[in-house]
């Protein structure tokens, strides 16, 4: 026994020994490391009594004890070599060695889950899944994302739950469920009649009190409107409305109608079109004439006259509804009275707008053809609008018009009926309430709960209507923290798949996701999902919504191009611009294309108008601003050399000008912190940077070598200015640059003379290329910066794709199976 005591006291000892040499030699290497950081980075990174650079103070990093992200941020900048800078003394091989360890350490997070908000996106998504909803004529979610950063990804911000988003968010889900949530919609056919009211100038009264469609007035369309309702079916009005809402209500009823597929019946002929008859002098002014002449002539208006049907707002009542939308066209045959039938879908309570879409010229430019060819404009203002309207408002009036003889409207068929709706067989009480409640929360993959039927419980005992409880109860629900916050906790599976479908797919989970989700992580067949999702239709909210905000699209919203870009606003090139970076990006994933097709291509997808500007050939430049359709978009061969991949595209461009000028360095910063994975710290406060944007008697390449003598700018100026001269190629909306100055420069040695040289440039660092590329996915995926086992993670999936390319929709995969599995 005693020998036994002996060696147990031996062995504590030496254990003792080992422990207390590991822990000296562990603090012995942070003493060392730090040492090195304080003496090779301290002094332009928190030196006391010195302005720090780039905004990064390391001796505050050196304090703090919760900062695995910026440590992470010091790694990356030393590991790749980028810090401390050329015109600094190097690190030796041990000493970057002893320091990237010690940052390690510091990098490696201690904690397990995260858990983030769910963006307006996600939110969007989810709302546009459950009710159904069609962003062209109902969109509330736009004012969830004023609050946002338009410089990060939407899922990295984490103070953004202020007591005014929360009422903005609880505002849009109301108003969504007054829209799309019914306990008793109205699924037959209503008593309803319409009608065309007299508006100046775009309907008149003709012969025997028949309306008239005539020469419209600018841009401005008509109503249809409606009386004499008949008593909805079933309605659930239990307790009366106050007077504002009773206000809006008869303004709705008056001008709009709910969901359902309608017919507008009427019949019309259309008149004057005869060229021949065209004899009244007193009508026909030598101006006029030849007006009406060219452009029946140029659109064979003699057969008919085009009619135009949009749904619309219902004028103000409406707070959420966007601009009108072209909804179909009906030709009115010339003489001869005939019956018409419009058919058109509404998903929501929506108006029926219509306006004649032959391109004749307004009152306006009427009035003046007439005061030109009579000499009116001498007379006064009473005298002249007299002859004027004596021509243009007549009840026989000669020039060319639609005449209605009747017009009713027929429906609703087919209503469309939400989950969470009720239809005419169900019955509004507790129970089946409360099963509509767990099917809500079912759907959304959350836990089931009694808290909300005994909300709702709570709005009945306060006098709130059955349909009102139960709106303001959903509201609540979305409104919780349950449902606006998501967590990576593995513990419970049904909150990971959750999370896994809102990072993945930025959706809520579907029982088809859960189940392939699940087989997929069980069996680790990760590619499974991967082709699930990437070829799943709602794969492309999750890349339109990566792209918009990785290449801060938004930027084209706050600065939008001048109005002397004129090629800019009349082919709508905003929305061309982003259609066209959406289909590009999407293929890249569904035709798992290599990763250097980012920058390099020779094919984009392009409509008519947008293919004409980048061949440099010539383009429509009419009058009316052109709608944008998706369906227009083709995938197209560039034949211009100077366009392919994302850093040629008008999207890209247009993002990085201020409306004004071409903005080549912000255009430079993205590319080094984006496509190289080398993000720059920001310029110091004392610089000034206006120079670049208004002085023009230098070239950009003339500016930046006076600016880069100042030795706070030459080190990273170095890596800004070679990109920005070539980037300076393009101006504001990604047009040619006429002011370009074709200078070489160089970078890594290498002389580069124009933009095809720089993407051949960074496809030749396709290694950073599609590490960055990740690592900006992995951001917008996880919603929130990597900490250092992440990052040797990232390390392995770029090392594991370097034989294949790097091909998108392979590191898709990976960063499934790596980050989800």
């Amino acid at each position: 026994m005693l020998l036994l005591s002996s060696y147990t006291q031996f062995i504590t000892v030496l254990f003792l020994g080992l422990t207390s040499h590991f822990i000296n030699a562990e603090i012995k290497a942070s003493l060392k490391a730090e040492e090195i950081l304080t003496d090779n980075c301290l002094n332009c990174h928190g030196k006391v009594g010195k302005k720090v650079k780039g905004g990064f103070n390391l001796s505050e990093l050196l304090k703090s004890t919760d900062n695995q992200a910026d440590w992470m941020e010091v790694y990356r900048q030393i590991d790749s070599g980028d810090m401390p800078p050329e015109d600094e003394k190097p690190l030796s091989k041990a000493e970057k060695e002893t320091a990237l360890n010690f940052i390690k350490i510091r990098a490696s997070s201690n904690k397990e889950t995260y858990q983030r908000v769910l963006s307006p996106v996600e939110i969007k998504n989810t709302l546009n899944d459950l009710l159904d909803i069609d962003e062209k004529f109902y969109n509330p979610f736009d004012s969830l994302t004023q609050a946002y950063s338009h410089e990060k990804f939407y899922t990295m911000q984490t103070d953004i739950l202020t007591p005014y988003y929360i009422n903005q968010l609880f505002h849009v889900y109301h108003d969504s469920m007054e829209s799309f949530v019914f306990t008793r919609p109205q699924v037959s056919p209503i008593n309803l009649r319409a009608s065309l009211r007299k508006e100046g100038h775009k309907i008149f009264n003709g012969p025997g009190g028949k309306k008239e469609l005539r020469y419209p007035r600018g841009d401005s369309y008509n109503y249809v409107i409606y009386s004499k309702y008949g008593k909805a079916e079933n309605s659930n009005k239990e307790k009366a409305l106050s007077s504002t809402a009773k206000s809006r209500q008869a303004e709705l009823e008056k001008y709009s109608l709910p969901a359902g597929t309608y017919r507008f019946k009427f019949r019309a002929e259309a008149l004057n079109l005869d060229m021949n008859k065209w004899t009244d002098k007193n009508t026909f002014t030598p101006t006029l004439l030849k007006f009406y002449q060219t452009v029946f002539e140029r659109d064979n208006l003699n057969a008919g006259l085009p009619i135009d049907f949009y749904i619309a707002p219902p004028t103000t009542a409406d707070a959420f509804a966007p601009s009108a939308i072209y909804a179909g066209t009906v030709l009115v045959k010339a003489d001869e009275v005939r019956d018409y039938v419009f058919k058109f879908t509404l998903k929501r309570r929506a108006a029926l707008q219509y306006k004649l879409a032959a391109n004749l010229a307004p009152t306006y430019k009427l009035k003046k053809m007439l005061v030109k060819d009579k000499g009116l404009d001498k007379l006064k203002v009473a005298e002249r609008e007299k002859i004027q309207n004596a021509i243009l408002c007549a009840k026989d009036c000669k020039l060319p018009l639609i005449r209605f003889h009747k017009v009713a409207i027929e429906g609703p068929y087919k209503v469309p009926v939400s989950e969470l709706s009720f239809n005419n067989k169900q019955e509004v009480d507790k129970k089946n309430i409360t099963k509509k409640l767990g099917s809500l929360t079912e759907m959304l993959g959350l836990k089931t709960s009694d808290t909300y039927t005994k909300i709702y419980d709570s709005f009945i005992d306060k006098n709130f209507t059955k349909e009102d409880a139960y709106r303001n109860t959903v509201s609540l629900l979305l409104t919780s923290p349950e449902f606006l916050t998501i967590s990576n906790k593995k513990g419970g599976v049904q909150d990971y798949i959750r999370y896994s479908s809102y990072s993945l797919h930025k959706s809520a989970p579907t029982k088809e996701f859960s189940k392939i989700f699940l087989e997929a992580r069980d069996s680790g067949k990760s590619r499974t999902l991967a082709n699930y999702l990437i070829e799943h239709k709602n794969f492309k909210r999750f890349t339109d919504a990566f792209v918009y905000q990785w290449l801060q699209l938004k930027e084209i919203e706050h600065a939008e191009p001048d109005q002397k870009f004129k090629i800019f606003h009349k082919n709508n090139f905003k929305d061309a611009y982003r259609i066209e970076l959406e289909l590009y990006f999407l293929n890249l994933f569904r035709e798992n294309r290599p990763v250097k097709e980012l920058v390099k291509s020779d094919y984009s997808f392009l409509n008519n108008e947008l293919k004409a500007f980048y061949d440099g050939t010539k383009v429509d430049k009419s009058k009316n601003t052109k709608t944008i359709h998706e369906d227009d978009f083709q995938k197209h061969k560039l034949s211009s050399s100077t366009r392919g991949g994302i850093l040629s595209m008008g999207a890209f461009l247009t993002s990085t000008g201020n409306g004004v000028d071409p903005l080549p360095l912000k255009r430079s910063l993205w590319i080094n912190a984006n496509l190289l994975d080398s993000p720059l710290p920001p310029p110091p406060e004392d610089i000034d940077l206006t120079t670049f944007e208004v002085e023009h008697s230098k070239t950009l390449k003339e500016r930046l070598a006076i600016h880069g003598k100042d030795p706070s700018c030459t080190n990273c100026h170095k890596k800004i200015d070679p990109f920005a001269i070539i980037m300076d190629r393009y101006d504001t909306i990604g047009d040619i640059n006429t002011k370009y100055s074709p200078d070489h420069v160089t970078v890594d040695n290498k002389k580069i003379k124009n933009i095809n040289e720089l993407k051949d440039y960074i496809c030749s660092q396709e290694k950073r290329l599609a590490t960055s590329f990740c690592r900006q996915l992995l951001h917008y995926i996880l919603g929130r910066k990597l900490d250092f086992l992440e990052e040797e993670k990232l390390k392995k999936i770029i090392t594991a794709n370097e034989k294949s390319g790097y091909r998108c929709g392979d590191l898709y995969d990976s960063l499934i199976r790596n980050f989800f599995f």
